[in-house]
């Protein structure tokens, strides 16, 4: 099993290459090249989070209740996708109201780094605790709940910077 770990680190640090690097120009105002925003794509995206983690579970987990899965996947998608609106929309009342403004001023796309030690953070624990009982073993269930949410927040983060452009 040891030999998978460093095989395993350099996967997800090649996955998360891509979501962490940002070019930043200073001065400068950000501008939307493309008719969709990240926020646009949130509806399809949640769609395939919850798919892939609910088959995930299922299958690699051994979770057999299908609905229990379903219920809870869902539960936790919610909490991590409203968690970095709720916490920039905050951030940025601070300065100046309007979160459609918020939305529209800069390059924030839903999905990088900082949104997956989140998604962790909030998912993990109500995934882990709503379905411990019904999975096989808590470490193999540990372990699906966070590679499939590397993996589906590096496909969101994929799926956002290739529909959503801009430049400074």
């Amino acid at each position: 099993m040891k030999k998978y770990n460093i095989g395993s680190a350099v996967l997800v640090s090649l996955l998360m290459a891509g979501t962490l690097a940002m070019t930043v120009s200073a001065n400068s105002s950000w501008v939307w090249i493309s008719e969709s925003r990240p926020y646009d794509l949130l509806p399809a995206v949640v769609a395939i989070t919850l798919a892939g983690e609910v088959y995930a579970l299922y299958h690699f987990a051994g979770v057999r209740k299908l609905g229990k899965v379903f219920f809870w996947v869902t539960v936790a998608n919610l909490l991590s996708f409203l968690a970095p609106y709720a916490l920039g929309f905050l951030a940025d009342r601070a300065v100046h109201p309007g979160f459609q403004r918020f939305l529209d001023s800069g390059p924030h796309y839903s999905v990088g780094g900082m949104y997956l030690a989140l998604t962790l953070l909030v998912e993990t624990p109500v995934v882990l605790a709503a379905l411990h009982k019904e999975a096989a073993e808590d470490m193999g269930l540990l372990k699906v709940i966070v590679l499939t949410n590397v993996v589906t927040t590096a496909l969101v983060a994929l799926i956002e910077r290739v529909f959503c452009e801009g430049h400074w």
